[in-house]
């Protein structure tokens, strides 16, 4: 995305050169032939006559759409347990036991919940993801994914405080914290069962979301925790916020994905997605897991 997104900065450079003389932004565009009576007084009324001499019956109502069950820690929890996995003491916590204080608060998780794991911990503190894994739901995919990059964070910063697998939901709101003291094999067990069959394509495709949002709306810090270890050693963090920087001038907010496709092939995958704006459309973009989470590694 970010070669891609400085061909279009300097277009946009030259394009706004080109306009600068006054002409083509005055009342030729904005007055009355483009946007005045011509176009939404007379037309519209004549179609508005039109409906009202025809009186087309009207068409019958939509059936009410489903409303589905929100999704919580519990849920998680259980459906875990249901893998037969090897859960024990599993537990909901409440705004009085939940060991971060980040339960019901702003940005913090809707609802928690722990289990041991074996190679958990036993010994750990009570509800402590050292145990084994803690569930984390929060009202956003994008909280969720702050959250796990925060997590991620310090512990990049601090080695001391171990690692962790991080699995997310079908819908990126839920969060699955394992201890990096569990063998993988059974840690991938774990993500299996938390999204599903196609938690692969799922996972890689909320990534791909999180990283263009961020990237378009100038949420450099957001987008460069999204890249691989290899990028991030290759641009700084200060050059990389200077190009989302351009990004979010141009655009200014986060643009839906009007197609997506991708290609796994374990750890790395190649993905396709498109926007309204031809210029920043992405073909075979790399991307790369690491450490159960999907980065962007276009560098």
């Amino acid at each position: 995305m970010r070669k891609s997104l400085l061909v279009v900065v300097v277009a946009g450079l030259v394009a706004s050169t080109a306009a600068c003389g006054g002409d083509k932004t005055g009342s030729d565009k904005t007055g009355s032939d483009k946007t005045g009576s011509d176009k939404t007084g007379s037309e519209t009324g004549s179609k508005t006559s039109a409906a009202t001499v025809t009186q087309p019956s009207a068409e019958p109502a939509a059936a009410p759409a489903e409303e589905k069950e929100p999704l919580t820690a519990t849920a998680i929890l259980e459906k875990l347990q249901a893998a037969k996995l090897g859960l024990t003491n599993g537990s909901t916590q409440t705004e009085d036991d939940d060991p971060n204080n980040l339960l019901g608060r702003p940005d913090g998780y809707v609802s928690r919940a722990s289990a041991d794991l074996p190679g958990g911990d036993r010994s750990g503190k009570r509800y402590s993801v050292d145990r084994g894994l803690v569930i984390e739901v929060f009202d956003s995919a994008d909280l969720a994914q702050r959250r796990s990059d925060y997590i991620k964070g310090l512990q990049r910063e601090s080695p001391v405080l171990g690692t962790e697998w991080h699995y997310r939901t079908a819908d990126g709101t839920g969060l699955v914290r394992v201890s990096g003291d569990v063998k993988p094999s059974l840690a991938k067990k774990v993500g299996a069962a938390v999204a599903g069959p196609d938690s692969t394509t799922d996972e890689l495709k909320l990534a791909v979301k999180a990283y263009s949002d961020a990237f378009l709306t100038g949420d450099a810090k957001t987008a460069y925790n999204l890249l691989s270890e290899r990028c991030r050693k290759r641009m700084s963090s200060s050059e990389f916020t200077g190009i989302v920087d351009a990004a979010e001038r141009m655009y200014g907010s986060a643009l839906p994905l009007e197609t997506y496709s991708a290609k796994v092939s374990g750890d790395l995958a190649r993905v396709t997605y498109t926007y309204s704006v031809k210029a920043i459309n992405q073909e075979a973009e790399p991307w790369a897991r690491e450490n159960g989470d999907w980065r962007q590694d276009d560098c």
